[in-house]
This record gives C-alpha cells, structure tokens and sequence, in this order.
C-alpha cells in the first residue's frame, strides 16, 4: 500500500479520500462532542495523513497513525499500542481513564477499549473475549455521542447494552 501512496499528490490523495463516506451521524456526533467540552481523538492502524485527512473533516482534536519515522521506516500503531495513544493523549488534557469514552469496531480495537471507562463496540460480532459497557453494532455516531453525553438516561432505555 505504502509503494502506492507515497507516489501520490496531496491532491490526488485528498480527492481519493473525499470520495468516501463518512459514517452516518459522523459530523452531528462530534461536533455535540465538541461542544459539550469533550476533546475527541482518532488512534487508528491507518496511514497518518489519511487519519489526519479525515480527522481534519470532521474536527476531531486530535489523530494518531501509522507514520514514516525519518529513517526508512514506520511508527505504527497497532493494537497494543492504541491504548497507550490514547491515555499518553488524555493525559496532556489531564484526564484521566475513568474519564474516557472509547469506540472501536474491530477485534484491533479491543485493547484501546479496555483501557477506557466506557467502551463501545460497533462492530457486528464481539470478540470471544471481550465485554464493552455498550455493544451498538453499526451505530450512527450521533447516536454514541448522546449516550457518551447521557450515559445514564441511556442506559435505562438500550435493549443492546
């Protein structure tokens, strides 16, 4: 993929990344994010200038990806490093694991989730292992905002918890 990529413009690159849907609710969901306050972050095993692309998008705070590290080579993100990310993140906020709300949709996901106090599994089948606090198999983001902002009210009303 990298020998494909690095031949790119930022141009082409970014016009390649335009033609992909945002998930639904997407922009709703964290723009109410950012507006009640909460700092929202990207961890993602993708190139870091397409998180950034998409991060840019949608007004996330703050995105980490795999990069080039300056010899030859890559800093990458991989699942056991996600939640290392993430708190390294929430602590230059000082805020701390009980405060954070963390989505995933993978199996790749699950370490970065057991790291926050809330986790939220989107994709279709849990891991065998793996219990979060909500599983919302395909969800808007919206939707995972308002729960992120009113656990509790929402707790009371999912069938899928």
């Amino acid at each position: 993929m990298w020998e494909y990529l690095q031949h790119l413009s930022t141009q082409d690159m970014d016009a390649a990344l335009a033609s992909i849907p945002l998930a639904p609710g997407a922009v709703e969901g964290i723009t109410a994010l950012r507006t009640a306050g909460i700092a929202t972050v990207i961890v993602s095993l993708a190139h870091a200038p397409n998180v950034a692309y998409f991060a840019n998008r949608l007004g996330v705070d703050a995105h980490f990806g795999t990069e080039l590290d300056g010899s030859d080579g890559f800093r990458h993100v991989f699942p056991a490093t996600k939640p290392t990310l993430l708190t390294q993140y929430a602590n230059t906020l000082n805020v701390t694991p009980e405060q954070i709300a963390a989505v995933g949709d993978t199996p790749n996901d699950v370490p970065m989730l057991r790291a926050a106090r809330m986790s939220i599994y989107v994709g279709t089948t849990l891991p065998a292992d793996f219990t979060p606090t909500w599983h919302l198999p395909a969800a808007p983001i919206d939707e995972i905002a308002r729960i992120v902002l009113k656990p509790d009210e929402e707790n009371a009303q999912s069938p899928t918890r």
